[in-house]
């Protein structure tokens, strides 16, 4: 299945590790809920489904159920990952489309992660900034799907490249105060892989609408 990887790594080692229930505050509290699935997700459940558990260094959450498959870890380091199947891919999906890629849900997939980050600098992680690494794995021959509210490209928008990356460093301060402008841009270069480049105006409407939770 087409996933999403997304790793944050602060810049500078922190002073003092995190226990592990600060590695699972950090995650609950900050956690994205704006279109009816959190991102990280936090089961509340420990069964084959989904649930929560403890390692040596980290504090992990993983979710099977129905089209969502996602997995996560914070460690004490403060470093996250995180692995997202798309649920494009998956046979109880919403597009039923293998191969192809939802523009809105992977706006809205950007602007969370960048989002969590964010949050996750404002609760006192990456005071001297972060690493910020967003990729989408398995999209050799994937092609862009619009919505119905959108008119249609012309030809297809596709890539061929087995993976798109998506990486940038940011100090505190820009993380903390300018976070909107840095999904933009990251919308923008990600949806250049797929020879699609729509105005900037553009996307900053999709994500006024998202954080109205104006969906459509």
């Amino acid at each position: 299945m087409g996933h999403w990887r997304v790793n944050f790594r602060p810049l500078s080692p922190v002073k003092e590790q995190l226990s592990l229930q600060q590695c699972f505050e950090a995650v609950r509290m900050n956690s994205v809920l704006i279109r009816g699935w959190d991102f990280p997700h936090i089961s509340k459940r420990n069964d084959d489904e989904g649930g929560t558990l403890r390692g040596d260094t980290y504090y992990e959450g993983w979710c099977d159920w129905w089209a969502q498959h996602e997995f996560w870890r914070m460690y004490k380091s403060s470093q996250f990952i995180a692995y997202n199947a798309l649920s494009e891919d998956s046979p109880d999906g919403d597009y039923k489309r293998k191969g192809t890629l939802s523009i809105l849900s992977a706006i809205y997939s950007m602007i969370e992660f960048i989002e969590f980050a964010h949050r996750l600098q404002m609760s006192g992680l990456y005071g001297d900034g972060v690493s910020v690494k967003i990729e989408l794995r398995n999209t050799a021959g994937r092609y862009l799907a619009v919505s119905p509210n959108r008119l249609p490209f012309y030809e297809k928008k596709d890539t061929h490249s087995p993976k798109i990356i998506i990486q940038r460093e940011f100090d505190g301060h820009k993380l903390r105060n300018d976070h909107k402008n840095i999904s933009v841009d990251c919308i923008l270069e990600f949806f250049d892989h797929f020879g699609w480049n729509p105005p900037r105006d553009q996307i900053e409407r999709d994500q006024a609408r998202f954080y109205s939770r104006d969906f459509y």
